[in-house]
C-alpha cells in the first residue's frame, strides 16, 4: 500500500502510516483470498470481485475490490490501484428481502392449509350433522304418527323436534 484514505483506515481500523507499505493480502480478507492474491501480485484488472474483512469487533463486513493496474507513461506496469466498496447494508437488506419473502411464503402456506382444514372439517360436520337430524326427524315422525290420536302432548312434542330439526338442517 502505497497509499490509503480515510475511508481505508477506517475499514482496516489502521492509520494511514501503519497501512502504507503493508501487503494488502495481509490485512484480514478472508473471501477468494487466494484470488485477490492473484490479482494483487498479478497486477490483474478485476471488477467487483466479492469478499470480506472481519472487523476487530468481531463484524463482518462485505466488500466489493475492483482492481486496474497503475501503468507508467511508458506503459510499463508499476502496480495495481485498488478501491473497496462496503456492500454490508445491501447483503442485510438481501437476506432481510430473502427472509419476508420465505416468512410470506409460509404465511401463504399455512393459511392455505388452515383453510384447507377449514374446509374439510365444514364438510364433515354437515355430512354428521345432516345425518344426525334426519336420523331425529326420522324418529320425531315416527313418534309423531303413532302419538296422533292417542297423545297430544306427545304428538305436539314430536312435531316441536321435526320443526326444529328441520330448521337447525
Amino acid at each position: 500500500i502505497t497509499f490509503c484514505n480515510a475511508t481505508a483506515e477506517r475499514l482496516f481500523a489502521r492509520h494511514a502510516t501503519v497501512l502504507i507499505g503493508e501487503s494488502l493480502t495481509t490485512l484480514g480478507l478472508h473471501e477468494n483470498r487466494n484470488q485477490i492474491i492473484s490479482v494483487i501480485e498479478g497486477c490483474k484488472a478485476v471488477e467487483n470481485l466479492e469478499t470480506s474483512l472481519l472487523q476487530p469487533d468481531g463484524e463482518k463486513v462485505s466488500l466489493l475490490m475492483s482492481t486496474v493496474p497503475l501503468l507508467e507513461t511508458d506503459g510499463c506496469v508499476i502496480g495495481v490501484i485498488c478501491t473497496f466498496r462496503d456492500i454490508t447494508e445491501h447483503r442485510q437488506a438481501e437476506k432481510a428481502r430473502a427472509q419476508l419473502h420465505e416468512t410470506r411464503m409460509l404465511t401463504k402456506h399455512m393459511d392455505e392449509a388452515q383453510e384447507a382444514e377449514r374446509r374439510h372439517l365444514a364438510r364433515e360436520l354437515h355430512d354428521e350433522l345432516g345425518q344426525c337430524l334426519t336420523a331425529i326427524k326420522t324418529d320425531a315422525v315416527l313418534i309423531r304418527n303413532r302419538t296422533q290420536d292417542t297423545e297430544p302432548k306427545l304428538y305436539q312434542s314430536s312435531q316441536a323436534i321435526i320443526d326444529t330439526a328441520s330448521h337447525i338442517y
